[in-house]
Parts: C-alpha cells; structure tokens; sequence
C-alpha cells in the first residue's frame, strides 16, 4: 500500500492520507479489494489499462 500510495501522492500532489482514501475509494467504487487495486498501481495498470493511471476518477 506504501508505495503505491507514493505513486498517487507524486501525480496527486497530495499527503498520505488523502492518497490512501485515494485508493479505498477506487476499491469501494470498482469493487475490487484494496490491494489489488494497489497491486495494479504498482504494475502499471489499472482496470484493465495498460499505461500507470492513479488519478482516479470514480
């Protein structure tokens, strides 16, 4: 979760907590747990993309 927190707060410009409540409502809204949602910040893909994307828009 650390780091895939870092990687949203680096494109977020935003502290630790904002980024993690980032990634909970990401899990809440894709119904996914939390770290896979992570999991997939950290490979490069998110819901199915190809390309690193954590500025999330649910």
């Amino acid at each position: 979760m650390d780091l895939a927190s870092g990687i949203i707060m680096a494109q977020n410009e935003c502290n630790q907590g904002e980024a993690f409540e980032m990634l909970l409502r990401a899990s809440q809204n894709r119904n996914q747990k939390l770290h896979d949602v992570a999991w997939g910040i950290l490979n490069g893909r998110t819901a199915g993309r190809e390309t690193a994307i954590s500025h999330f828009e649910d």
